[in-house]
């Protein structure tokens, strides 16, 4: 009699030891889980927005005079004027999508799509394949923030 309860209380002790253990183990784990979930979320970044302007090279004509103006809210309206005889204007209008860096595209409500990017306060024109212009020219491919 002794014997039998000396293994019950052995098999009740061992049972017990056996579920905090697995309980001090699930606890473990989740602590792990925890530990290796932690997110760092980016700084979004900051909108670009304001008055950019200046006069781009043209092949048939003295320049483009060019005012790009971004608002907070995504929207853009684009006025390019070419200077010639017959001044010509075109105003278009659309939405900006955020590229990486300072990289960012312009779609206009007709599908166009223009890139650029931003460096301080002033804006490079790339060209259609995302590229800055190259050469003695290069420095004619830039708007300007207007203060």
């Amino acid at each position: 009699m002794k014997k039998s309860f000396f293994v019950m209380a052995a098999a009740a002790t061992m049972f017990a030891m056996g579920l905090v253990s697995c309980g001090n183990k699930q606890n473990t784990e989740n602590q792990e889980a925890t530990t290796d979930t932690v997110v760092v979320a980016e700084p979004a970044p900051a909108p670009i927005s304001g008055t950019f302007e200046g006069t781009l090279p043209c092949a048939d004509c003295s320049g483009i005079k060019t005012e790009l103006v971004i608002s907070e809210d995504g929207k853009f309206k684009l006025t390019e004027t070419y200077m010639a005889k017959k001044e010509k204007q075109f105003v278009s209008e659309g939405e900006i999508v955020r590229g990486e860096g300072g990289r960012f595209s312009l779609t206009d409500k007709d599908g166009t799509v223009r890139q650029y990017e931003l460096t301080d306060n002033t804006i490079a024109v790339l060209d259609a394949e995302g590229k800055k212009a190259e050469g003695e020219l290069a420095d004619k491919y830039i708007l300007t923030k207007k203060m």
